[in-house]
C-alpha cells in the first residue's frame, strides 16, 4: 500500500466497517460530506483525498486505488451486483485481525473529535440512497460551477448550505421541482 495514503485507506476502512455493502457511488459522496464537514466544524479535512467532478457527483481522487490496495491485502471484498445494463459495486471489510489493528489505528490517525464527527455523519448518510446523495452533492455551488473532471474546493463545499441536507438525519423530502424541503 506505498502508494495510498494510510489516512485514506483507514477512512475507508473505518467508513465501510460502519456501512457493510456500501455501494461505490454512496461511498464516493460519503467520503466528500464527511471531509467537507469536518473541514467546516474543525478547519481540517478527514482525508488527502482531492476531489474532482464526475457526472454521478464529486470522485476522491485515487479512490480506485485505495479499493484495488484494499482488496489486495486482503481486507475488502468488492461485489459487482448487475443493475439493468450497468453494475454496481458494493463494498465489505473482511474480518481478521489485521483488519481489527487497522482500525484500531484510526484512533491513533484520527482525533476522538473526527471520528465522532465520521460516526455522527454516517448516521445521516447512511439513510440517504446513491441518487439521493448524487442529487444533493450536485446542488452544491463547488460542484456546478467546476468543469468536468475539474478539482473541487473543499473549502467551498464545507461552507455550501447543502452540506447540512446531506449530513441530516431525518429523510429527505422532495418536492414536485425535485427539490428537498430543508431549506
Amino acid at each position: 500500500m506505498n502508494d495510498v495514503s494510510a489516512k485514506d485507506a483507514c477512512l475507508v476502512l473505518h467508513i465501510v466497517s460502519k456501512y457493510p455493502n456500501v455501494n461505490r457511488t454512496s461511498l464516493n459522496k460519503i467520503l466528500f460530506f464527511l471531509d467537507a464537514g469536518s473541514f467546516r466544524k474543525t478547519g481540517t479535512r478527514l482525508a488527502d483525498f482531492g476531489y474532482t467532478k464526475m457526472p454521478f457527483g464529486p470522485v476522491p481522487d485515487g479512490i480506485r486505488t485505495v479499493i484495488r490496495s484494499l482488496k489486495r491485502i486482503g481486507l475488502l471484498r468488492e461485489e459487482v451486483v448487475p443493475e439493468g445494463p450497468y453494475a454496481a459495486y458494493n463494498y465489505s471489510v473482511i474480518p481478521s485481525a489485521k483488519l481489527d489493528m487497522i482500525l484500531q489505528a484510526a484512533t491513533k490517525i484520527f482525533t476522538q473529535e473526527q471520528l465522532a464527527l465520521i460516526d455522527d455523519g454516517l448516521k445521516g448518510l447512511r439513510t440517504k440512497t446513491a441518487s439521493e446523495l448524487s442529487s444533493i452533492s450536485h446542488d452544491f455551488d463547488c460542484w456546478v460551477e467546476a468543469e468536468w473532471n475539474a478539482p473541487i474546493n473543499i473549502a467551498e463545499a464545507a461552507s455550501d448550505p447543502h452540506l447540512d441536507a446531506a449530513l441530516a438525519t431525518e429523510p429527505l423530502v422532495f418536492d414536485e421541482t425535485g427539490n428537498f424541503g430543508l431549506f
